[in-house]
């Protein structure tokens, strides 16, 4: 009965998942879609670390009964530490740059402009940071919530 449970959190927190990255689009730009997946693992980094806590505190089981259900299926639906990896490639790809078409003779080729190896290396280092800030800030998350119980 407790494997059922625990897929229906987890149902449940892939539903609450979409609703806080559907939400997100509404009001944030294009380029803000990151936003989303860092308050989703933020809130469930803090809830998971008061759930752990509060278990210690009180001397039971996070991982059986309630706390896995809504530690291992809640919260595992709902944080996306994988849609943060996913993320963090997508800004490792440099933006395509704007295409310039030079004008040509009748017969000659368009040439092809590709990304420069500086917006490359920049597009890296951006997706490092965020990968580091996104777990340094789920970790910071996770300890705050073991600190409050």
């Amino acid at each position: 009965m407790i494997w059922l449970m625990v897929a229906l959190g987890g149902a449940a927190g892939a539903v609450a998942r979409h609703a806080v990255g559907q939400a997100v689009k509404r009001w944030a730009p294009p380029s803000a879609a990151w936003a989303a997946t860092f308050a989703v693992n933020l809130i469930g980094s803090l809830a998971l670390g008061l759930l752990v806590g509060a278990a210690a505190g009180g001397g039971w089981d996070p991982s059986g009964g309630i706390g896995g259900v809504v530690g291992v299926g809640l919260l595992g639906g709902f944080t996306t530490f994988s849609a943060a990896s996913v993320e963090a490639a997508r800004l490792a790809r440099p933006a395509p740059p704007a295409r310039q078409t030079p004008p040509t003779r009748p017969g000659r080729r368009t040439p092809r402009v590709r990304p420069g190896r500086v917006g490359a290396a920049r597009a890296a280092l951006a997706a490092a940071a965020h990968g580091l800030a996104m777990a340094a800030a789920a970790i910071a998350a996770a300890a705050i919530g073991l600190a409050l119980t």
